[in-house]
């Protein structure tokens, strides 16, 4: 059950050169011009969750793609009814593209590990606005890659690590 809300109206102009200024330190959206940035920023909603709130399930639809202002959040697979933390990120981070961009089921849970504040990107209109400015899809296409790839080089690493426990039992 999704247990966040929405924390401010949309279309106050303060809120929108608020979330601007937050978008500009977001790698993702790093070398995006003022006027691709501003459409960027009608896309977002904010909301936000409790502490041990799930924002994403595994398994869900969904095409959105979360970026935490504050607090952090706990990504997590569920093995036998018994939830496993793979990974836990903070402010300034994303979550969600791997949905988006593979146009699958969510890949794993994300639980809210404090209380967090997020802005929630409408996946729909997110990649409808990559397809339509080639610039913007190519600057942030290229960001995701270096995001993904850092993430796989992660979870290799923790994977080799517990092989490398088990090898030593």
């Amino acid at each position: 059950m999704r247990t966040f809300m929405y924390w401010q109206k949309r279309g106050n102009m303060q809120n929108r050169e608020i979330a601007g200024k937050i978008l500009k330190r977001v790698r993702l959206f790093d070398g995006l011009s003022e006027s691709q940035l501003s459409q960027v920023v009608a896309m977002l909603e904010p909301v936000k969750a409790k502490k041990d709130n799930a924002i994403l399930t595994e398994g869900e639809e969904g095409l959105d793609l979360y970026i935490i202002l504050r607090g952090q959040v706990r990504i997590s697979k569920y093995v036998q009814e018994e939830e496993e933390a793979i990974a836990m990120l903070k402010a300034g981070a994303l979550f969600g593209e791997m949905a988006l961009l593979g146009q699958t089921t969510r890949s794993a849970s994300v639980i809210a590990h404090t209380d967090v504040l997020l802005y929630r990107l409408d996946g729909v209109r997110f990649i409808t606005f990559l397809e339509e400015d080639k610039d913007a899809g190519y600057k942030i296409m290229k960001e995701m890659s270096v995001i993904l790839s850092r993430r796989l080089h992660e979870l290799n690493e923790r994977y080799r690590n517990m092989l490398s426990i088990a090898s030593s039992w």
